[in-house]
């Protein structure tokens, strides 16, 4: 778990921005506390217009991460910025990352300048998640190359459906599938938030295969980066986040500056601010890395740091955690937005706990 804390875990970020939008309904001016993970979502925030983000990661490396991609998005111009990332290709990323660096504080400039690998071939895939998820995309195009390619060809919704249902969904594939993410997510991936709070007689393969199908029967797979990373290894262009697509850079480059970033454990951070300090609560899938107690002191901090009517989205992977009797007058859900957003999401993986601070 220790080692968890302390290497690069998220590069890319699976969590789909658009149901995270509708889960918060984040409005201008809003005061935004969320996790930084990869560094995307602290840059998704800034574009609805928060006069500030607070972004806390326990992690330093994912901090190190997010300035990485605040000053590559700060100092670059659009065509820089995406090949540094790694969406198109560039043979000058390292020089590049010596123009950064000084811009940089001296701690964050000098894990990069130890950690050049992870440059080179771009960062947005570098992280032990994304890696990990690229060896089981390996395995499975052994096993499926030809259906995989087929699958990514189809053009519309109807024709995967029927693709999906005539040629894709038999028992091979499934059994094949609910073997090699099994395999994947207890010995290759090792994300301790996978199995610390779950029952052992879970199937993670069989779980993740028939959410995978849920979620190709409403997206084109090409529109989808988990689907994509799993199967095809990368992201195609149709499937890339708000921060790596050029419409949204501009408004994101000129609001940087309203993000404060944090290493620490989140629920620490919330008990040290003032009361009523934040609008808006993006967590991530931070309760799938805690016990029952840490996740009752967690819903603790945050309605003490909330301000009345104060949003929050929480995601769980595998975990379930509810809202107890107990501090249920804290706290009104949402269920059926949150079956809508569980629905809809194209990170097809999480549940989601959505509601507001009754204060």
């Amino acid at each position: 778990m220790s080692n968890f804390f302390s290497r690069l875990n998220y590069s890319f970020g699976n969590e789909d921005w658009r149901t995270e939008e509708k889960a918060l309904q984040i409005k201008p001016g809003n005061r935004v506390l969320c996790i930084t993970a990869s560094g995307d979502r602290p840059m998704h925030v800034l574009l609805e217009d928060p006069s500030e983000v607070v972004s806390v990661d326990a992690n330093p490396v994912q901090n190190y991460l997010f300035k990485l991609k605040k000053e590559a998005l700060k100092y670059l111009d659009e065509d820089q910025y995406l090949a540094f990332m790694g969406v198109s290709p560039s043979e000058e990323r390292r020089e590049t990352l010596k123009k950064l660096t000084p811009k940089m504080d001296a701690e964050t400039a000098d894990y990069w300048n130890d950690n050049k690998g992870l440059i080179t071939p771009g960062i947005i895939y570098q992280g032990s998640m994304e890696t990990r998820w690229r060896n089981l995309s390996s395995l499975l195009r052994l096993i499926r190359q030809n259906e995989i390619n087929r699958l990514y060809s189809v053009k519309t919704l109807e024709e995967q459906q029927a693709f999906l249902k005539n040629e894709w969904n038999h028992t091979l594939w499934r059994n094949a599938f609910r073997y090699a993410a099994g395999l994947a997510s207890r010995f290759i991936i090792r994300d301790p938030g996978l199995y610390a709070n779950v029952d052992p007689n879970f199937k993670p393969g069989l779980y993740l295969y028939d959410r995978m199908i849920n979620c190709l029967n409403r997206t084109l797979a090409r529109e989808n980066p988990l689907i994509s990373i799993i199967l095809k290894g990368s992201v195609y262009p149709e499937a890339l986040p708000p921060y790596l697509t050029a419409g949204n850079l501009q408004p994101i480059k000129e609001r940087l500056d309203r993000v404060a970033v944090y290493t620490a454990n989140v629920i620490t951070y919330l008990e040290g601010v003032p009361e009523n300090s934040f609008d808006r609560f993006s967590l991530s899938d931070v309760a799938s890395y805690m016990d029952q107690a840490s996740f009752l002191r967690l819903l603790k901090a945050m309605y003490r740091s909330a301000k009345p009517g104060a949003r929050f989205c929480m995601r769980q992977f595998m975990s379930r955690y509810k809202i107890p009797e107990g501090l249920k007058p804290w706290f009104q859900t949402e269920p059926e937005l949150e079956s809508q957003l569980e629905n809809e999401d194209r990170a097809f993986v999480y549940h989601f706990t959505v509601g507001k601070v009754l204060k």
